[in-house]
């Protein structure tokens, strides 16, 4: 059974899938007065989604900060919990993509790549799956614009 937070995000994540960035904004802005301390799962998956929603890079490196910051603090049974099949555990990867691609569209390659290499070591000891193979094809891809 998927808790009540959680049931949200999905929720506001439909709506930024649907287009509305505003909308979706305003509704994770409002759910995250109510995470912000609260458990890190939803605080990680949460940021994750609300740096998707940003209109400026500032704004979405803020927020993929925030989302790498919660899935560090994330207990044992937090981090084997599942958001659309994928656990926070698994998530690390793509965490630090979300943040080299930031840093790539604010110029810092240094820190680009810092994450590229921090996204590789995590990918290391993941079995394959659709995300883990998404996640590598895009550090490739990212891999080859930093130089």
């Amino acid at each position: 059974m998927m808790d009540p937070i959680t049931a949200e995000i999905i929720d506001v994540v439909g709506v930024l899938r649907g287009g509305d960035r505003t909308g979706a904004r305003i509704r994770f802005a409002d759910l995250w007065l109510r995470v912000q301390h609260g458990d890190a799962f939803h605080r990680c998956v949460l940021c994750h989604y609300m740096a998707d929603a940003q209109d400026e890079v500032e704004k979405e490196l803020h927020w993929d900060q925030l989302a790498l910051h919660a899935a560090s603090f994330a207990t044992e049974a937090q981090s084997t919990r599942a958001f659309e099949g994928v656990t926070l555990a698994s998530f690390f990867p793509e965490l630090h993509l979300n943040l080299a691609a930031d840093y790539e569209k604010l110029g810092d390659l240094e820190l680009a790549r810092f994450h590229v290499l921090k996204a590789r070591e995590k990918l290391g000891g993941l079995p394959d799956s659709e995300l883990v193979n998404v996640t590598r094809m895009a550090l490739e891809r990212l891999d080859r614009r930093l130089g």
